[in-house]
């Protein structure tokens, strides 16, 4: 008897720490809605938010030295974005991949203008990548709105631990690439990057659940360092170097 009334106080506490909220009024509602009626609109936004994120990046990453700046925040937030606006998960996996898509066609246009020589094979597998990581990144963003705590923490430190990669790489790994190449501005544009994300994410809890999980998947699990591992053999490969 005892353990039953024990165990009450315990399961509403975790019910109410990780549990479904209660008032579907807290939910995005009104984007989501003007959007989802209008789907043109929505795929057209997401196209033109890529393309232009991604040629801006591609035009600006040489400016300050003449070097690339490894940073993911601009790839990966406009694709979870988008997919924490569809209405579905079949849609924002959509939208996820047509911006990531864009991101990457802009970008190789933007570079094209740059001073540096550029590769232009390498472009082939960063589109592979897209086609491949983009629908993961709008899953990921239509799970940051969803109604259970749990799953959007999950979800938002998961998105986060893929912007944070370059950072660890760099900072604690050592990585002579991440770690000579990335100025002041590539890390706080990241770090800001990584808050917009933790911003979606509404309620202490799930924030601090996203936390969690991030440093997890950065750093003891290998998960996402298998899948960096993969894309490098995409990159490799499309190269002719594999």
């Amino acid at each position: 008897m005892t353990g039953k009334r024990g165990r009450g106080p315990v399961v509403f506490l975790s019910r109410w720490l990780l549990g479904p909220d209660e008032d579907p009024a807290s939910l995005p509602g009104r984007a989501r809605r003007f959007l989802g009626r209008r789907t043109w609109l929505f795929f057209l936004a997401a196209l033109t938010a890529g393309f232009v994120l991604g040629g801006l990046g591609g035009l600006l990453v040489y400016r300050w030295d003449e070097w690339p700046h490894p940073t993911f925040g601009l790839f990966v937030v406009p694709a979870v974005l988008f997919g924490y606006l569809a209405v579905g998960p079949t849609r924002a996996m959509s939208v996820g991949a047509v911006v990531l898509s864009a991101a990457t066609l802009g970008n190789l246009l933007g570079m094209l203008y740059g001073p540096a020589d550029l590769e232009v094979r390498e472009y082939l597998g960063w589109t592979l990548v897209s086609v491949l990581v983009g629908p993961v990144l709008g899953w990921l963003g239509h799970l940051v709105g969803a109604q259970w705590r749990i799953v959007r923490g999950v979800a938002t430190g998961a998105a986060a631990a893929v912007v944070l990669l370059p950072l660890y790489y760099g900072f604690v790994d050592g990585d002579p690439y991440y770690a000579d190449f990335m100025p002041r501005v590539t890390v706080v544009f990241d770090l800001m990057a990584v808050a917009v994300l933790v911003f979606l994410c509404r309620g202490i809890v799930p924030r601090l659940v996203a936390v969690g999980t991030a440093w997890a998947l950065v750093w003891p699990l290998p998960l996402l360092h298998a899948a960096m591992l993969l894309v490098h053999v995409l990159v490799w490969w499309s190269k002719g170097q594999w």
